[in-house]
């Protein structure tokens, strides 16, 4: 911490692309520090700015199960309102939401409050895939039954027509 914040009163730029298109705040995202994550968001770091893969810093703290980073990033200071914000709608790689992502990862915890929070259980990403068709891909038994239980429809196919039984066949 005490770099960061000798780097940045030296006027390093937070917003500066790594060779692989990322910020500081999309490695901070994935570090999980949220002091780290705040003191670069106050620094002028941009949290819109996307990396390579077409992902902001948000959508990355998520990916990576970092959630006080993505409460920073979300500007919000409680999982609840962040879970009422942003984080139902934002959409990273592919198309992917934040309900995609943690299903995809197993975040079980993650996933119930996103559905809790009224996020929608059927939404498909570029490759029509929904959350529950990425958590059967993955093996994601716990967040598969949560799905299930919740309601997500069983009949929804991605792009080859494949519904999350077919991948689960196929497994």
């Amino acid at each position: 911490r005490d770099q960061v914040d000798e780097l940045i009163d030296a006027g390093a730029d937070p917003n500066r692309r790594t060779a692989g298109g990322e910020t500081a705040l999309h490695v901070a995202a994935r570090k999980g520090d949220p002091e780290i994550a705040l003191r670069l968001v106050d620094a002028g770091g941009d949290r819109e700015r996307t990396n390579a893969q077409g992902l902001k810093p948000l959508v990355v703290a998520l990916e990576a199960g970092n959630d006080a980073v993505a409460r920073v990033y979300a500007g919000v200071s409680s999982n609840e309102a962040m879970l009422r914000g942003p984080i139902l709608t934002a959409r990273g790689e592919g198309g992917r939401t934040a309900l995609m992502f943690g299903a995809s990862l197993g975040l079980r915890n993650f996933v119930k409050a996103l559905v809790d929070a009224g996020a929608d259980l059927d939404e498909q990403d570029d490759e029509g895939s929904t959350a529950l068709i990425l958590a059967v891909a993955n093996n994601r038994l716990e967040v598969v039954e949560l799905l299930v239980d919740s309601g997500a429809s069983l009949e929804l196919g991605d792009r080859s027509g494949a519904t999350a039984l077919a991948h689960a066949a196929a497994r």
